[in-house]
């Protein structure tokens, strides 16, 4: 956003402006740079250019917080016996609508045998530890055409990884879907 002011200082008549841009986290304005009506031009569109990249890296790191929050509180949830999916609304905060409805069709008395689960969907495993909770990391990311990849590893040695496919919904980053990988250290 840029903004434009005009003072006159000296009897000499000066535009002044301003190029701000919107900061996604917290939501306000920041500064990029004040200059006059002489500045060059050219270096206002190299800083412009560098705070879009910067914009999009700090969606990223949203997707990752997100990511890594959704698994803490999950896991939290598991090891205190409460099966987020069904018990409350508040995994609605981090998981796409159209995932939650099938996961929640699944688990209908009527169709679970015929959608039966081997491993828990979000952690890929019948086994949690009991530190998954307490030592959770992202550790990468890469993006497709269809979601941001965010790799998140469990454990205090981080042995066990699954992929959370990130998508934006209503603004929000949420979970698709999620993805084990098999070889890493203690996958099974």
């Amino acid at each position: 956003m840029f903004v434009s002011t005009m003072v006159m200082e000296s009897g000499t008549l000066t535009l002044y402006k301003r190029a701000c841009i919107l900061d996604h986290v917290t939501e306000k304005y920041a500064l990029l740079l004040n200059y006059s009506d002489t500045a060059n031009m050219k270096r206002i569109l190299f800083l412009l250019l560098i705070s879009t990249t910067a914009v999009a890296a700090s969606d990223d790191e949203t997707a990752f917080t997100r990511a890594k929050q959704f698994n803490v509180w999950y896991l939290e949830q598991i090891n205190a016996d409460k099966y987020p999916i069904t018990d409350g609304h508040k995994i609605d905060n981090y998981v796409t609508v159209s995932t939650l409805k099938k996961l929640r069709h699944a688990q209908d008395p009527k169709y679970s045998d015929s959608e039966f689960y081997d491993a828990d969907f979000f952690t890929k495993s019948q086994y949690i530890a009991d530190d998954w909770a307490t030592s959770v990391k992202v550790i990468t990311s890469d993006s497709d055409p269809v979601c941001l990849n965010v790799y998140v590893a469990y454990g205090v040695k981080y042995e066990h990884v699954v992929i959370d496919c990130m998508v934006k919904e209503n603004g929000l980053w949420k979970i698709q879907s999620v993805a084990g990988i098999p070889d890493a250290v203690g996958n099974k």
